[in-house]
């Protein structure tokens, strides 16, 4: 018997309801899981932890700026809990100038390593604190020149002063306490002109005493310097030169007299220190104004 082809209609009918069921179920499944894996979207919160825990594992990510700890920092570049514990532990506070902070200061200049930055900033410091007396000030007319007394405030520090047509300097000499040296120079001039002040400059030195010859031959040839000059003008900027001694036995006599000789060096020759880039002339400003009210008119 052939199969009829078309099938009957009669005979689908006949399908168990069942089997019908169930093939609707499973095609409904499908549909669903299909729509399910192209259409729904990843949980972002899931994707954030999973990718955070990723890098965690290749690098640590630095705070940010503004939760970092600040430290304050004062002039002298320290902070103030290392000044405070300074402090404590009986060392003097380097935010205050006063006559120990100068010496040491000025002590840098006996030899090759002078703390020019720290004397340029206690120029200015002492210019702002000095008071002339003003029953100390006379005039010597014979060479038109001013003199009188003036007192640094605050601190055990005093000197003279003298202006003769445009210059002024002023004397700060006291002891020295480095062994072997009398005592110590210390000057501040300056000079004006149509543009204000021209040059200024510092002298530091050390007198070494005479008698102790054996020593002063011995740092003079090995180019000790007992002090520096530092000068500030508008041809070479900021620059300073080493203060040396003179070698004692550097001649030999015969009867007309001293002869030259050639001094035995034991040490590099001392180079002057030069910054023609700095120009600046406000440590001097205030010496200027104080002491330049007393100049005749």
């Amino acid at each position: 018997m052939r199969p009829t082809f078309p099938p009957d209609p009669r005979l689908l009918g006949r399908a168990p309801a069942p089997l019908i069921a169930a093939l609707l179920l499973a095609l409904c499944g499908g549909g669903y899981l299909l729509w399910s894996n192209l259409g729904a979207k990843p949980d972002p919160l899931a994707v954030e932890k999973e990718s955070g825990a990723v890098a965690a594992k290749g690098e640590v990510e630095l705070a940010p700026l503004a939760d970092a700890p600040a430290i304050a920092q004062s002039e002298g570049g320290e902070s103030p809990a290392v000044q405070a514990a300074d402090v404590a532990a009986g060392l003097p506070d380097p935010r205050v100038w006063n006559k120990d902070r100068v010496d040491k200061v000025l002590e840098t200049f006996w030899g090759r390593e002078p703390d020019i930055d720290a004397l340029l900033q206690m120029v200015r410091e002492l210019g702002e604190r000095a008071v002339v007396v003003e029953e100390s000030v006379w005039t010597e007319e014979e060479i038109s020149t001013v003199r009188g007394r003036v007192e640094i405030e605050g601190m055990d520090l005093a000197g003279e002063f003298q202006i003769q047509r445009n210059r002024i300097e002023v004397a700060l000499d006291g002891p020295s306490k480095i062994p072997g040296t009398e005592s110590r120079t210390f000057r501040i001039s300056l000079r004006t002109g149509e543009i204000g002040i021209e040059t200024s400059g510092a002298y530091i030195s050390h007198l070494v005493p005479e008698t102790e010859v054996q020593s002063v031959h011995e740092l003079a040839t090995a180019r000790h310097p007992v002090g520096w000059e530092v000068s500030v003008s508008y041809s070479r900027g900021t620059r300073a030169q080493p203060v040396l001694l003179s070698d004692p036995l550097a001649f030999d006599y015969d009867e007309y007299g001293p002869l030259p000789k050639e001094p035995v060096w034991t040490d590099e020759p001392v180079a002057e220190i030069v910054d023609r880039t700095r120009l600046d002339f406000s440590a001097w400003n205030q010496w200027r104004s104080k002491i330049e009210a007393h100049k005749p008119q």
